[in-house]
């Protein structure tokens, strides 16, 4: 429990320095598309529509933000930043990368994969489950949909080619419930 409150602040702390950090526009992507719930959450075109851009301008705002978040986060590289995360986030995000990596797994359930990084923060996976987005960016991860709904997303290491996991997925298909 003491983890969940110190998680939560920490999250809290952390959203206010990013928001001050950002330009409105930036803000209002990265709050609308990635810290949105799943049922909050706009669309890129919604987005596009209000700032007159491109769904393709939107996407690479939200990239941005995200590599803002990493290179502190992931390298301590805070080049271009007016603000420091707490020595002991960036802490939980190296270590949480250090061990994925050394768990040699470059796909994962993302139900599994969003167990194993609330075992090692000692937080519930339920909380994580709101961030999961931004969370597997930043640790160098991406979802992917294996076609039927039904099927958990795959968490995906960045390393892991694209024609690997084109070439999987119809095995994949097979194994599904009717």
């Amino acid at each position: 429990m003491k983890a969940t409150k110190s998680w939560a602040r920490w999250e809290q702390v952390a959203l206010k320095e990013i928001e001050s950090q950002f330009e409105s526009r930036h803000w209002l992507v990265f709050s609308k598309r990635l810290l949105a719930s799943k049922e909050e959450k706009e669309t890129l075109e919604s987005i596009a529509s209000v700032y007159v851009v491109t769904r393709e301008h939107v996407r690479q705002i939200e990239e941005e933000c995200l590599d803002a978040m990493c290179a502190p986060l992931i390298r301590d590289d805070y080049r271009g930043l007016t603000f420091r995360f707490r020595p002991e986030l960036t802490a939980m995000f190296q270590a949480a990368l250090v061990h994925f990596q050394a768990m040699g797994l470059s796909a994962w359930t993302k139900t599994r994969w969003l167990r194993e990084l609330a075992q090692l923060w000692q937080v519930s996976s339920e909380l994580l489950d709101e961030r999961y987005r931004p969370l597997a960016e930043i640790l160098s991860y991406r979802a992917v949909r294996l076609g039927d709904p039904a099927l958990d997303a795959l968490v995906v290491s960045e390393s892991t080619s694209r024609k690997v996991l084109v070439t999987s997925r119809p095995k994949l298909r097979r194994f599904t419930l009717r």
